[in-house]
Parts: structure tokens; C-alpha cells; sequence
């Protein structure tokens, strides 16, 4: 925390310190109360704090502190006027001599290094010209840069709507090889019903014959009995067979619509949802 709070002190003081005006003022107020600073430097050994305050403030009443930093202040802004109005006048001296003595003493002095006033005309108009033409060439690379950005992005977009419609492709090709199997589950529930259907009509056709049968025995004659028994008891043996094949066949059929509804609730469920 304390070593935050002084690098920040650090750094505003050393931004203060750059600035010219500040700086200046600084100097002029030395200058201006050397005695005071060469003073407080050449104390003896002997000199007590007393002494040294009694001599700063003896200092301050013959030299006021607010007129003197006044007058400081003053001295520091004429001062600075002066510094950039000789910066001014030197930078026009040596522009005037760049520009204009140079020139002529290079005119004296070399004829070969000196060029006609047309011939320097066209010259600045055939670069104003090349200039010109660099400008539109830049500005139609910069028209062509982005062109080439935005055609860049559409391609991405093409490709990563193009690899949407592979994932759609394949969740197409699941759900049609689904669709297959249960188009074939259907198939064989569709053949198990014709097989139950067939077994129910057998057991009805038994189960009239037995009905005829057990007619037939109670106008038969006595001594057919045991004959008609043994047809009776032979007809009830096919009957509770062809019962238990029936319950099988229901079995299997009920074993299959529940199989068949599960493939059917898990295809709704991961079917994708049209926008």
C-alpha cells in the first residue's frame, strides 16, 4: 500500500518536474533568493535551530514570500515567451537559408545542380499525378481487402451451414433405417395376427365339430359310446393344444406391440423439431 501511494507521488512529481513552466519558475526563484539557499547550505556547526529559523524568517521579512514568488512568476513567463520567440527567429533563419541562400549560392556555385522552373513544374505535376493515382490504387486494395473479408465470412457461413445439413442427413438416414425396422417389426406383428387369426378360426371350426359331436353322441346309439369317446377326448386334446398355441401367439403378439410401441416413443422423442 505505502509503496502504491509513493510511486504515485513519484510520478506526479516527476510530471511536474518536466513541465518547462514549472521548471523555470523553480530556477527563477533560486536565482532570485540565492542568499536564502546558499544560507541555508553554509550553516557552521555552531548554529542553532533557533538561529537558523530566526535567519529564514529575518530573510522573509525584508523579502516577501508572495510578491517574491510573484515576481518569479512573472520573470518565468517573460522568460519562456523569450525562449520560443528566439526558437521562432532561429527556425526562421535557418529556413530562409535552407530555402532561399542555399539555393542561390548552390546556383552560383553549380549550374548542373540547378533545374528550370517548367521543368520543376512538371515534375511536382507528374508527382501529384503519381500520388493521385497511388491514393485510388490504395483506396480500390482497401475496397478489394474487404470485399475479400466479407466474401470469406459467407463462405465459413456456407460451410458450416453445409456441415448442418450433413448432421441433418444422417439424422435422416438414422430415423429412415428406424422407420425400416419398424415398417418390419409391423411386417412380422401384421404376419403373427394372420397366424392368430388362422389358429382362432381352427379352434372355432374344432369347436364346432366338438358342439356337432357331442350332439351326435347324445342321439347315438348307447353302443357307440366308447368310440365316440375316444373321438370326443381326442378332439378335446387338439382343442386345449390349439389353446395353448393361441395363448403363445397372444403372448408373442403382446411382447411385440409393447417392443414396437417403445421404437415408436424413442423415434418421436429423438426426432429433431422443424423450425
Amino acid at each position: 500500500m505505502y509503496k502504491d501511494i509513493f510511486d504515485s507521488v513519484k510520478d506526479n512529481f516527476s510530471q511536474k518536474a518536466r513541465n518547462p513552466f514549472l521548471a523555470t519558475i523553480l530556477i527563477v526563484w533560486l536565482c532570485k533568493n540565492w542568499r536564502l539557499v546558499y544560507g541555508l547550505f553554509t550553516f557552521d556547526g555552531k548554529t542553532t535551530q533557533a538561529a537558523k529559523l530566526a535567519y529564514i524568517e529575518n530573510y522573509f521579512k525584508t523579502y516577501s514570500f508572495y510578491p517574491n514568488l510573484g515576481q518569479s512568476i512573472w520573470y518565468a513567463f517573460l522568460g519562456l515567451i523569450t525562449c520560443y520567440v528566439l526558437v521562432g527567429i532561429l527556425r526562421l533563419i535557418v529556413d530562409t537559408y535552407e530555402n532561399i541562400v542555399y539555393p542561390r549560392i548552390r546556383k552560383a556555385t553549380d549550374h548542373r545542380s540547378i533545374v528550370r522552373k517548367d521543368v520543376h513544374d512538371e515534375a511536382l505535376k507528374n508527382l501529384e499525378s503519381l500520388d493521385i493515382k497511388y491514393q485510388e490504387e490504395r483506396r480500390e486494395r482497401i475496397k478489394a481487402q474487404n470485399e475479400l473479408e466479407v466474401l470469406e465470412k459467407e463462405n465459413e457461413e456456407s460451410r458450416t451451414e453445409i456441415r448442418k445439413i450433413g448432421g441433418l442427413n444422417i439424422e435422416i438416414e438414422e430415423l429412415h433405417n428406424r422407420l425400416k425396422e419398424y415398417e418390419s417389426d409391423e411386417q412380422d406383428l401384421n404376419d403373427l395376427k394372420k397366424e392368430y387369426n388362422i389358429l382362432l378360426r381352427e379352434k372355432l371350426e374344432l369347436q364346432l365339430k366338438l358342439d356337432k359331436s357331442e350332439n351326435e353322441k347324445k342321439q347315438a346309439v348307447i353302443d357307440n359310446e366308447e368310440k365316440n369317446q375316444i373321438i370326443i377326448t381326442s378332439y378335446k386334446m387338439n382343442i386345449e393344444k390349439l389353446n395353448n398355441q393361441l395363448e403363445e401367439a397372444s403372448a408373442i403378439i403382446q411382447k411385440r406391440n409393447n417392443e414396437l410401441l417403445g421404437s415408436w416413443n424413442v423415434m418421436r422423442g429423438t426426432r429433431p423439431k422443424s423450425n
